[in-house]
């Protein structure tokens, strides 16, 4: 879960129902199929088990994310200091919602160049979020 109550971004431990919740906003911006499998794990440590369909292709550079999230998306590319994730990740938004920790190692350029996001965390934008982000400069 994402929560902006710092004045920035700031991942949360998410409950079972915002995973899923993540998961099918993830699957209408990205045109995916991640679908629930079932529960495993322990009692103590129940784990969510999803599938997803095998992407063959390599990993898409940052110039190729940006350009799918901007031009075919409709987003805006979010200034560094609001990225979640990883050093490499990239955040962006657009009204109503934004999407977390792009980066190559999350995103599959296939052999017919399109362009398909694997592992992100996209989240619906509450007032406070829409506010904040709304104000957020963009670049790198």
């Amino acid at each position: 879960m994402v929560a902006f109550d710092a004045g920035h971004p700031a991942m949360e431990p998410a409950l079972p129902l915002e995973y899923f919740e993540r998961l099918l906003l993830h699957n209408e911006l990205f045109e995916d199929t991640v679908r629930f499998v079932g529960i495993g794990g322990n009692l103590h440590r129940p784990r969510i088990i999803t599938r997803q369909e095998d992407i063959a292709g390599e990993p898409a550079n940052e110039s190729e994310i940006v350009e799918m999230m901007e031009k075919e998306l409709g987003f805006r590319r979010l200034a560094a200091r609001f990225a979640l994730g990883y050093a490499d990740s990239m955040a962006f938004a657009r009204p109503g919602v934004a999407v977390f920790d792009l980066r190559p190692a999350n995103v599959v350029r296939t052999a017919d160049g399109l362009i398909v996001p694997i592992d992100t965390i996209p989240v619906r934008l509450d007032v406070v979020g829409e506010r904040l982000l709304g104000r957020a400069s963009t670049g790198g």
